[in-house]
C-alpha cells in the first residue's frame, strides 16, 4: 500500500507503507489525528478509545530508590531497582575519568554518556511499569501512586546531607516511573489516582 498526497499542481510525492502502518490505518477504532513527513518516513499521530473497566481492587505503589513495592492486602510485588543507581554512578565515574582540556570534545562524550544513562534507565522503568500496568489490567485494579511533588527540595545544599547522597537522591527517576505508568495505564483504561 502507498501513501500518496499532492505536492502541487504537478507534483505527487508517495510514500510506501510497512504492514504495521496498514493494520493501523484499516482499523477502524483508530483514528489519525496528526502526521509528520520527513524525507524517508512518515509518523502517524493516532487515538484510540478506550473505556475504565469498573476496579475490584487496587494497587498501591511505594517508589524508594533501590526498589518499588507494588501491591494490596492480597499480594505484594517487589521490584529491584538498584541498578539504577549503579548505573548513575559508573556513568559519573566514567565521565570523571576523562581528562581532555577540549571544552568541546568534552561536552559532545559527556552528552553522549548522559544520553546513553538516559536510554539505559527508561529501558529499565520501561520493563517494570509494562509489568505493573499488565498486572494491574488482569486484576481489574486501580493503580494508586503517591504525590511526591517537590521532593527534591529535601536534597538541597544547606539540608546537612553529603554531596554524593544529595546527587544520588537528584539522579532518582521517580517522575519518569510515574509519567510511564501514566500514559500505558491511559492506553490500556486502567484508572489512576494520587494520594
Amino acid at each position: 500500500m502507498l501513501l500518496s498526497f499532492p505536492i502541487d499542481n504537478y507534483k505527487k510525492c508517495v510514500i510506501p507503507l510497512n504492514s504495521h502502518t496498514q493494520e493501523l490505518l484499516q482499523n477502524k477504532s483508530f483514528k489519525v489525528k496528526s502526521f509528520v513527513i520527513t524525507p524517508d518516513s512518515i509518523s502517524l499521530g493516532i487515538q484510540r478509545e478506550t473505556e475504565e473497566f469498573d476496579c475490584v481492587n487496587a494497587v498501591g505503589i511505594d517508589r524508594n530508590l533501590r526498589n518499588l513495592t507494588a501491591g494490596n492486602y492480597e499480594t505484594v510485588t517487589v521490584y529491584n531497582m538498584s541498578d539504577i543507581p549503579k548505573i548513575t554512578h559508573r556513568t559519573k565515574k566514567i565521565a570523571s575519568s576523562f581528562k581532555r582540556n577540549d571544552h568541546r570534545i568534552r561536552q559532545k562524550i559527556y552528552s553522549k554518556l548522559g544520553n546513553r544513562k538516559t536510554r539505559r534507565v527508561k529501558q529499565f522503568l520501561n520493563r517494570i511499569s509494562k509489568d505493573i500496568v499488565q498486572k494491574a489490567k488482569e486484576s481489574k485494579s486501580m493503580i494508586v501512586l503517591e504525590d511526591i511533588k517537590g521532593i527534591r527540595k529535601l536534597y538541597r545544599k544547606g539540608n546537612y546531607q553529603g554531596k554524593r547522597y544529595r546527587g544520588m537522591m537528584n539522579s532518582w527517576p521517580f517522575y519518569e516511573l510515574q509519567r510511564q505508568i501514566q500514559y500505558k495505564s491511559e492506553r490500556e483504561g486502567v484508572p489512576v489516582r494520587y494520594v
